[in-house]
């Protein structure tokens, strides 16, 4: 029956698109901000992924779940 295989495949497209929305939800910054993770920031809003890109005396902005805080650098320390 036609009918039946049109509705199998809108199922298994409804299913997936369901699965691949709660992967990006998972994914999406602010949902990992509630989870204790932090991203931070130059001051310019560069996400900086390395202590190569900062120096002492630099501010960096530090983005929590329920705001932001500035902080400078008072020490840089590379991982051994």
């Amino acid at each position: 029956r036609p009918e039946k295989a049109i509705t199998t495949i809108v199922k298994q497209a409804t299913d997936a698109l369901a699965s691949d929305s709660k992967q990006l939800e998972g994914l999406n910054p602010s949902n990992v901000l509630t989870r204790g993770y932090s991203m931070v920031t130059d001051r310019t809003g560069k996400v900086l992924t390395s202590v190569e890109k900062i120096n002492v005396g630099d501010s960096i902005v530090i983005r929590l779940r329920d705001g932001n805080a500035e902080a400078g650098i008072t020490k840089k320390e590379m991982k051994k």
